[in-house]
């Protein structure tokens, strides 16, 4: 072997010709990711919102391409397309049950209030140097506010 076949440089896998070489200290993408690029549920949001002309019983109206694609929805099913159907019943359930969720949390923050009346009150029974009242009530149920279980003073 002579000295000139080992400054031979092969070119192949892995070994680039050296004139296609970065050089040393610069970057393959030197501009880097272009800023404000969104992600795919950013631009999927934007083109539910975005606006779309229709006509709707003669008339011309612009409405939101969300709205479009819920129309689209109430029809088909109404026209009796078997997969449509279960879709819409399924997400009219969720809804609803959504609903009762917000009343029910409404019952127990009435029920919640009446239990911190309560303490409050027995807070300040004790610190005005009264004996705290007689439990007549289990814990979990406290007696109505402006009551004071039974006892009148």
């Amino acid at each position: 072997m002579t000295n000139r076949d080992h400054n031979r440089y092969e070119i192949g896998y892995r070994r680039p010709p050296h004139h296609s070489k970065y050089p040393k200290g610069k970057s393959g993408n030197p501009t880097g990711r272009p800023k404000g690029i969104k992600n795919f549920q950013t631009e999927i949001q934007e083109e539910l919102n975005a606006r779309l002309a229709i006509v709707e019983n003669g008339k011309r109206k612009k409405i939101k391409k969300r709205k479009a694609i819920a129309k689209q929805l109430v029809n088909k099913a109404v026209a009796g397309d078997p997969k449509v159907i279960p879709l819409l019943l399924n997400e009219m359930r969720s809804s609803e049950s959504g609903q009762h969720l917000n009343s029910s949390e409404a019952q127990t923050s009435a029920e919640d209030e009446r239990v911190m009346k309560s303490i409050v009150r027995r807070i300040r029974d004790s610190e005005a140097g009264s004996s705290p009242p007689e439990t007549e009530t289990s814990p979990s149920m406290p007696s109505a506010p402006g009551t004071d279980g039974g006892k009148s003073s």
